[in-house]
């Protein structure tokens, strides 16, 4: 995935913006069977991590 990050410095102020997964990329990133112990039983529940989606998004801080 590709993220991006420009920000700013004011003094007492911080000011960026942020882009990530900007490709808007689709993947599983990892995959789990849930459960205490592994089964080969057809039908046993699983579990799986997708990459978040595009997000675009704005952040600010202030130093005190």
């Amino acid at each position: 995935t590709v993220d991006l990050r420009a920000g700013v410095d004011l003094g007492t102020w911080s000011l960026s913006l942020f882009a990530r997964n900007l490709t808007d990329n689709r993947a599983i990133v990892v995959t789990g069977q849930e459960g205490l112990a592994p089964s080969n039983t057809p039908g046993a529940l699983y579990s799986a991590a997708v990459i978040q989606p595009r997000t675009f998004g704005a952040e600010a801080s202030v130093r005190f």
